[in-house]
């Protein structure tokens, strides 16, 4: 069992290294006043999120503190900034899901840790900021999704057309 300290300081780290991704990739300002849920990675559909009560790291680090050297994998994603919060998934994979043989190389190794952002498909070019609340939908979200695969289908179509001529 890790000391909750230790889990503290990980989810700590990897808060930071998320939020800097973000500075990078998006033009949002996250609150400081972080909220986490624990996932454990499953085949489940449907918002997860809505299921899940919303803990402090305090809470959080406890509960992964009990499992922590169960763990093969865990995943910080942001779910959420709002003016007052910022929501962080935290989904974790156990070694216990493993194959047998790959179980075996790996029951003493450490858990891998990220910190992960999905990019949009219709991100043009590497130093365009998009919107970290893309994924819960809105207009600027639609409209982008709507172009970018209209696009798509124009040059295609395009594609075709000059390649049977």
């Amino acid at each position: 069992m890790a000391t909750i300290k230790e889990v503290k300081t990980i989810i700590e780290n990897s808060t930071i290294d998320l939020n800097e991704i973000v500075k990078r990739n998006c033009w949002n300002v996250l609150s400081d006043n972080y909220k986490y849920f624990l996932h454990e990675i499953s085949n489940e559909r449907g918002n997860v999120v809505k299921k899940k009560k919303l803990k402090l790291i305090k809470e959080v680090s406890e509960d992964l503190s009990k499992i922590y050297f169960d763990i093969y994998d865990l995943n910080f994603h942001i779910y959420a900034s709002k003016k007052d919060e910022t929501i962080i998934v935290i989904k974790y994979f156990l070694k216990k899901f493993l194959d047998e043989e790959f179980f075996e190389e790996v029951k003493n190794n450490k858990s891998m840790i990220h910190s992960k952002l999905n990019i949009p498909f219709y991100r043009k070019h590497q130093n365009q900021k998009f919107d970290v609340n893309r994924e819960l939908g809105g207009s600027r979200y639609e409209w982008n999704s709507f172009f970018s695969k209209l696009l798509f289908k124009l040059r295609y179509i395009n594609r075709e057309t000059f390649i049977k001529e």
